[in-house]
């Protein structure tokens, strides 16, 4: 993450991204856990984890294929949890769509939580463009 960035955020808004961060290294390292103790080799959770980047399916589809469920239904979950998303991007995909690289990235990183605090940042576009992209890259 660039030092320029995070010289521009206000203490407060450090404090919260890394209070979030915190809670959702937890989330992260419990997800861990339960994909060891389903027998899910270690680089297909963490693969999971890099390309998948989304909490919620993850865990829906981890359960639903360790289950007996197959792939098409995990997928298929991961979807379904994840068509929040759309309305995400309509409201915060101002904040990245500088470029076909941003756009690329920035679709990425579109989660729950870095489309809250760019909201959170009112109509300061700045803030809120500063906020979507630590969040981000700071949960990646």
């Amino acid at each position: 993450m660039p030092f320029r960035i995070l010289q521009r955020l206000d203490r407060g808004l450090l404090r919260d991204i890394a209070a979030l961060d915190a809670g959702l290294f937890i989330v992260g390292v419990s997800f861990g856990a339960i994909a060891t103790s389903q027998g899910v080799p270690w680089w297909q959770s963490t693969a999971m984890s890099l390309f998948v980047f989304a909490g919620a399916s993850q865990f829906a589809t981890m359960g639903i294929m360790t289950a007996g469920g197959g792939l098409l239904a995990g997928v298929a979950a991961g979807l379904i949890l994840n068509l929040r998303h759309v309305p995400y991007g309509m409201a915060v995909g101002d904040v990245y769509w500088t470029s076909l690289r941003a756009k690329l990235i920035g679709t990425h990183l579109l989660v729950d939580h870095s489309a809250a605090f760019a909201l959170a940042a009112g109509d300061d576009r700045r803030r809120a463009r500063h906020a979507y992209w630590t969040v981000g890259v700071s949960l990646f």
